[in-house]
C-alpha cells in the first residue's frame, strides 16, 4: 500500500508540474520493458530478469519529468514439496535531458530515485508464507535514444544502471525499450 502512495505522488508532481502550462508542455504515457542480468540465488550464476514498466509524466522543452512503476516475478524454484519465488517492484522518479534540436532521434541521458522492494513467496509442504521485504533506497542512470516514430508515437531504446543496497550485483545493469504516448 505505501508504494502505491509513492506512485500517486509520483503521478502527482507530474501534474502539478502540467499545471504551470509551459507553452510546449506534453502529457506523456509510456509502456516497456528491461532486460537486467541478477546474481541468481545459487551465487554462481546470472539470470536473466525482465520487468514490465509503466511511465507518465511530462515533457516540457528543457527535460522530461515523469514517474515509472516497474514490476519482475522470478518464477517459483524447487522441488514439489519446497517452492521459492518473487515479485520485485519499482518506483522512480526520472528526469531526463535530450537534445531540444533533435528532430526524430534524440540522445537522452537521464537520472531517477525512488524505492523498490520484494515480496518472496515460501511455499513448504502445503503451507505457503510471505515476506513482504523491507522498502529501499534505489537509484538510476539511463542514457539512450528516443526515435520520433509519428507526431504523437516514439520509441526509446536506453541503457541504465540500478544501484540498490539488496542488488547483486550493484549496480543492475540492463537496456530497455519503450513505447511513449504524447498528448
Amino acid at each position: 500500500m505505501n508504494l502505491i502512495r509513492v506512485f500517486v505522488m509520483m503521478i502527482a508532481l507530474a501534474v502539478a508540474a502540467f499545471g504551470a502550462r509551459e507553452a510546449k508542455a506534453e502529457v506523456m504515457g509510456g509502456v516497456g520493458t528491461n532486460l537486467n542480468y541478477q546474481l541468481s540465488s545459487n551465487g554462481r550464476t546470472y539470470e536473466a530478469i525482465r520487468p514490465l514498466s509503466f511511465r507518465v509524466g511530462v515533457r516540457f522543452s528543457f527535460a522530461d519529468i515523469y514517474g515509472e512503476y516497474s514490476y519482475a516475478a522470478k518464477a517459483s524454484a524447487g522441488s514439489g514439496t519446497v517452492e521459492v519465488g518473487s515479485m520485485n517492484h519499482e518506483f522512480l522518479a526520472w528526469v531526463r535531458k535530450g537534445d531540444p534540436t533533435a528532430r526524430l532521434i534524440k540522445p537522452f541521458i537521464a537520472l531517477g530515485v525512488g524505492t523498490h522492494y520484494e515480496v518472496v513467496t515460501t511455499k513448504f509442504a502445503g503451507d505457503t508464507s510471505k515476506d513482504n521485504g523491507v522498502m529501499e533506497l534505489l537509484g538510476a542512470v539511463a542514457g539512450g535514444v528516443q526515435i520520433r516514430i509519428m507526431k504523437n508515437i516514439e520509441f526509446s531504446l536506453e541503457g541504465r544502471a540500478s544501484f540498490a543496497e539488496s542488488y547483486s550485483p550493484n549496480p543492475a545493469f540492463g537496456v530497455g525499450g519503450y513505447l511513449n504516448l504524447l498528448l
